[in-house]
């Protein structure tokens, strides 16, 4: 892909006209068509900004493109979202994906599998003024959150046939400030209530409402109100309020102009802004420069495929409240959500792999959270957050054992990568007091196929006398050996705990360090619970020739991973060897969260994690001698 992202826009309607200048305004995109079957509406768009019209999809090279912007009505949606997935294109669809919400996941987890973004347009989550009240809500500002209030006045009132077929202020209006709300709070809500009522004869008789309010009661008991009117005669009036036990935040009115007249007869100031395009328009600019960074940078868009589909269900929860006048009970999706913690190139590389087996293993990856990231709050968004199950924590090293730690306690299951420092000892003694959730340490080696044999063959075989692990790494040196030992011999450490988990003792007998290479030879011995004693060798090199992992059991059963040379490979490195066992790792992850190991045999792996730790601690004390 070149400097600037080619984008095809789709729909001259209403949000195709705004989304277009934005689109051939932005220094960094490239419209390079706009798609609309009628003709006078789609070509002046595309006359207007240098693109070339295209009556269908169907007539565009899509080779020539690299994401689709899709501002049509949602009745095709899918069709297009499809098309964008089969041509590996990136996406962009107004709200909602789609009326149905399992269709809105089908169509995200068809993207996953086409490793392409599907990103969804909530602008309120680009709007300053929204950004500034989330932000004052998760650094405590205001306290703990009581009650919300939202206003949303349309203006002007639309024609009657749209509010006749798709104007439902519950499905139209109500989305985006669900969505907002749900995201202010990090919560879901447990009920809901809605009324309606139609003030225009032609929408009576239609049964169709132009009015409606939804009460919102949420698990941490918030309360939300939300009022909805097609009936804004005085300018687009948006508002909200949160209220908490220390203050109150609120996202006011913006007016046309900045002047304000004050005489004897009062004070003056101009109306509010006229229509959506006027009062969001650094919103939807902010939305067009996001999806640009999603597709140039690899940024992640901030509104997950769990947050499309709630906002949907709970808009659906509401319209069925009024259609029956009672209270609905709210039950969330069941996807498994889980957030990533920092996203470096490694933990870029995981989530990566893991978004496309998602939606088949029932869980969703969550935008991750990082130190960079000024819209999230590690205790609102991570420890705080209802609308979290699991963490999954690839942060920088130092931060490893307390992230984990706070996560455990503020109830989230954990899968953290090594190495855990300063003690594993403590976040093993957190894990005791919360051992309800699934702490798993990312020592991947252990769903490799060729040592989950070389497992098999132990168990079958307890007199095994003897074990040699050899690992090198084609990677250049570091000469800080003890971050060697903790980081990267932790794996062969892991694997002799692994293979012989009913040790009670191993004694190192030597060990050799040798920086230039970051080599480390270590010999020791190991007693098993029957007295029995494994001689152990393990050799670590890096700076090597090639990429491999080798266990030999009694000098002549061999288990090896597959041979990366760089050579043969153009970037050898682990994750291509192990990619297989990093999704059986989150496999098995998900499986132990929702209840799938007990907690004798959860115990027992924590406790092999815990000898790892304790064998590497007695490793960097032999090289200090």
């Amino acid at each position: 892909m070149g400097e600037k992202v080619r984008i095809l826009l789709i729909g001259a309607g209403r949000m195709g006209q705004l989304r277009c200048p934005m689109i051939y305004a932005n220094p960094r995109a490239r419209l390079v068509g706009v798609v609309d079957p009628y003709e006078p509406a789609g070509r002046k768009l595309a006359e207007c900004y240098d693109a070339t019209y295209y009556e269908s999809i169907e007539k565009v090279d899509l080779a020539t493109c690299d994401a689709l912007w899709i501002s049509t009505g949602t009745f095709n949606h899918e069709e297009l979202i499809l098309a964008a997935a089969t041509y590996k294109l990136a996406c962009f669809c107004e709200k909602p994906i789609h009326g149905d919400p399992a269709k809105i996941e089908y169509l995200f987890t068809e993207c996953a599998k086409a490793n392409v973004p599907l990103c969804c347009g909530f602008q309120r989550r680009f709007d300053q003024s929204y950004i500034n009240a989330y932000n004052a809500v998760a650094s405590g500002k205001i306290g703990t959150p009581t009650m919300v209030r939202v206003a949303f006045v349309d203006h002007p009132c639309p024609p009657l046939e749209f509010l006749k077929n798709g104007g439902d202020p519950f499905l139209d209006l109500a989305p985006h400030d669900v969505d907002f709300v749900r995201w202010l709070l990090q919560d879901e809500p447990e009920s809901v209530f809605a009324s309606g009522s139609s003030s225009i004869p032609e929408l009576a008789e239609a049964n169709v409402y132009d009015n409606a309010m939804i009460t919102l009661k949420f698990r941490k008991g918030t309360i939300c109100q939300m009022m909805f009117s097609r009936g804004g005669t005085y300018g687009y009036d948006q508002r909200c309020e949160i209220y908490g036990t220390e203050g109150m935040v609120s996202v006011e009115n913006l007016h046309a102009d900045g002047a304000v007249l004050s005489t004897v007869e009062g004070i003056r100031s101009s109306k509010y802004m006229h229509s959506f395009p006027q009062r969001f328009h650094d919103a939807f600019k902010a939305e067009v420069e996001s999806f640009v960074s999603v597709v140039l940078d690899g940024v992640e868009w901030q509104i997950s495929y769990p947050d499309c589909i709630a906002a949907q269900n709970i808009s659906i929860a509401a319209s069925a409240s009024c259609a029956e006048g009672v209270v609905v009970p709210y039950q969330p999706h069941d996807l498994f959500r889980i957030r990533p913690i920092g996203k470096g190139s490694f933990g870029s590389y995981i989530c990566n792999i893991m978004q496309r087996i998602s939606a088949n293993e029932k869980f969703a990856l969550l935008p991750a959270f990082t130190r960079s990231l000024q819209q999230m709050s590690f205790e609102q968004d991570v420890t705080g957050s209802s609308l979290v199950d699991a963490v999954y924590i690839c942060s920088p090293d130092v931060f490893h054992q307390p992230q984990a730690i706070a996560c455990l306690e503020a109830g989230k299951h954990v899968l953290v990568e090594k190495p855990i420092t300063p003690s594993f000892e403590t976040l093993q003694s957190t894990w005791k007091r919360h051992s309800d959730q699934t702490l798993m340490v990312g020592f991947h080696r252990r769903y490799e196929a060729a040592f989950i044999a070389a497992k098999q063959f132990s168990n079958a075989n307890q007199a095994v006398s003897s074990i040699l692990i050899e690992s090198f790494d084609p990677v250049p040196a570091d000469p800080d050996m003890k971050f060697v030992v903790y980081n990267s011999l932790s794996h062969d450490i892991d694997m002799v705990c692994w293979l012989f988990p009913d040790f009670c003792s191993f004694e190192t007998k030597d060990v050799f360090a040798e920086p230039k290479n970051s080599e480390i030879r270590v010999n020791a011995v190991l007693t098993r619970s029957n007295g029995s004693l494994v001689q152990v060798q393990i050799r670590y090199k890096k700076a090597y020739p090639s990429y491999v992992q080798r266990v030999t059991l009694d000098n002549e059963h061999v288990f090896q991973t597959k041979e990366i040379c760089p050579e043969n490979e153009k970037d050898p490195n682990f994750c291509k060897v192990y990619q297989d066992a990093y999704l059986d790792q989150w496999r098995a992850f998900v499986q132990f969260c929702k209840g799938g190991e007990s907690k004798d045999d959860a115990a027992k792996r924590v406790e092999s994690y815990a000898k790892t730790f304790r064998i590497l601690d007695q490793i960097c004390e032999a090289m200090d001698k």
